[in-house]
């Protein structure tokens, strides 16, 4: 995998690295104790949102990012993870961290 050095075409959404675009979750809802990712606040229906939450499950990799507490672009971009157990139920998004497959530097 390409290392978080090689990316472009940033955004709140995705980041290409490597020539792969992959969807970027934000730091505030990882547990990385307890290996868990958790959004209370999902938005089924919204386009943006359905086609993140398709390349969570189709890419089974996410983006670590941080930002500055608004839902602007991320700042820093920390680490690539890879997920398993993605589930969306009514407004909560849930999935597991597996490995952490690449680190900022």
């Amino acid at each position: 995998m390409a290392s978080l050095k090689d990316k472009s075409q940033r955004g709140p959404w995705f980041v290409k690295i490597g020539g792969e675009m992959l969807p970027c979750a934000h730091e505030r809802w990882f547990s990385t104790r307890e290996h868990t990712y958790h959004d209370p606040f999902a938005e089924p229906g919204r386009r943006e949102w359905d086609e993140w939450v398709a390349a969570l499950k189709e890419k089974r990799r996410a983006v670590m990012t941080r930002g500055d507490g608004t839902d602007a672009e991320p700042t820093r971009y920390l680490a690539v993870y890879a997920i398993d157990h993605i589930e969306v139920t009514g407004s909560d998004l849930r999935f597991r961290l597996v490995k952490r497959l690449d680190a900022a530097i």
